[in-house]
């Protein structure tokens, strides 16, 4: 009788244990993401008058993108938390309608490219639509850390100034994230998932210290922050349900 009551007792607690020990599963994958950046508050009130610091500048914004590697772990049955390492890119351009120099072919233009370093954070509620596909919604900061910010300011001014070198961009931004997504999981396991998303970085993206760094139009961003919205497609492979 006790041994027909721990055969029983064995089998009942691999039916449970199995599923749980599969969501408690680490899986990973891949993420690529697309999306259009917006340079917000540039400060079109003062100027100094010098780097084309001066009324009568266009803004242009430019798309970015960002490619990550991916880890994922369930904590309950419909909720995960996601993180991973990867690199995104950040662009902006600025045309000056005003040329300070009679043989320029063309108004200058300011070409700003940023690539980071970035650490997303993201929670992740799952919502069933049936056995293989669900809705997604995702929520949490993304952490970028500076790994090179790229200007051509030193090119175009008129100056006789020597600002190489100078570091003008934030070393780190915290960025709060929300997208909703659509997942499908295949007979294999591994899972993919289409989300929109947009974001709002919580810090300013120049770094202003000294006459040097806010010279000219740098003064001019020195106010303005990142905001962005695009589409991502993110792979999990492995994936058993509960995850991804």
């Amino acid at each position: 009788m006790g041994k027909k009551l721990f055969c029983l007792l064995s089998l009942l607690t691999g039916l449970y244990t199995k599923p749980l020990f599969a969501q408690n599963k680490i899986v990973y994958g891949i993420g690529l993401g697309l999306f259009q950046t917006k340079l917000n508050h540039v400060d079109r009130e003062h100027f100094s008058g010098y780097g084309y610091s001066a009324p009568g500048f266009v803004q242009n914004d430019r798309p970015g993108f960002a490619v990550h590697l991916l880890a994922a772990k369930s904590i309950t049955k419909n909720i995960s938390f996601e993180t991973g390492l990867g690199v995104s890119n950040f662009r902006s351009q600025f045309h000056f309608d005003k040329l300070q120099n009679v043989n320029r072919p063309a108004p200058p233009t300011l070409d700003i490219a940023l690539y980071y370093l970035s650490v997303p954070l993201m929670f992740n509620y799952k919502i069933p639509l049936n056995r293989t596909a669900a809705f997604d919604v995702s929520l949490g900061p993304d952490i970028r850390c500076l790994l090179l910010g790229n200007d051509n300011y030193q090119e175009i001014i008129e100056e006789d100034i020597y600002l190489e070198g100078v570091r003008n961009y934030k070393q780190l931004i915290i960025s709060p994230q929300l997208a909703f997504g659509y997942s499908f999981r295949f007979n294999n396991d591994s899972r993919l998932r289409l989300a929109g998303n947009i974001g709002l970085d919580a810090q300013k993206a120049m770094r202003v210290k000294g006459v040097m760094s806010g010279w000219g139009f740098y003064s001019n961003l020195s106010t303005a922050y990142y905001t962005y919205y695009g589409l991502s497609i993110n792979y999990f492979f492995n994936c058993k349900p509960g995850l991804g």
